[in-house]
């Protein structure tokens, strides 16, 4: 059995939290209505970047410092 790296799994949780971002805001884009929402649209996808695009950021930097670690 293949020995998995820890930088992999990393670089898999950063790839997770960017397509649930991707799907999360087509799912707000559908359910977005003008009047019964009082923020604007790119309000909801601010907060949804706050939520899934920071540690998807933070956790391929760390992949990426594990993966020269262990170069």
């Amino acid at each position: 059995m293949k020995k998995i790296t820890l930088y992999k799994i990393f670089y898999i949780a950063a790839i997770m939290l960017a397509a649930a971002f991707c799907v999360l805001v087509a799912v707000d884009s559908f359910r977005y209505t003008n009047s019964l929402n009082s923020a604007p649209f790119y309000v909801f996808v601010l907060a949804r970047a706050i939520v899934f695009l920071t540690p998807a950021l933070i956790a391929f930097i760390v992949g990426k410092i594990l993966h020269k670690k262990s170069k």
